[in-house]
């Protein structure tokens, strides 16, 4: 999910390391209480080699996943309602599509094209 949002570019320097931080601020909640996954319930290898998996059905967001777990308490469960409550799905992807158009800009200001220089041959 992290690379299909920011892209296989190596990001070096603090001020990509910012915008990266910017980034992931607004990814991190839709990742983990908006967007559902697919979760892998079986394994199983067919007879020439591959490996065959089975997910559930129901897609679901980590968020969901929490509020079924019985190991995880009331407490626990409670504070979560109320980070969900708080956020506004519409509002952060707009902000992750900004810090994204950061992300690239400084990427692209690092990573100009190399000059047009004389060649010799």
């Amino acid at each position: 999910m992290v690379r299909k949002t920011v892209g296989c570019f190596r990001y070096e320097g603090d001020e990509a390391l910012t915008a990266l931080e910017k980034v992931y601020v607004f990814l991190n909640p839709l990742i983990n209480y908006f967007y559902p996954t697919k979760k892998c319930i079986d394994k199983k290898t067919l007879p020439n080699g591959k490996v065959k998996r089975i997910y559930e059905k129901q897609l679901k967001t980590p968020y969901e996943r929490i509020l079924e777990h019985s190991v995880v308490s009331d407490k626990d469960k409670a504070r979560v309602k109320r980070n969900k409550a708080s956020m506004d799905i519409v509002t952060l992807q707009e902000n992750l599509e900004k810090a994204c158009d950061e992300l690239d800009y400084i990427t692209c200001k690092n990573y100009s094209a190399p000059s047009q220089g004389r060649h010799y041959g």
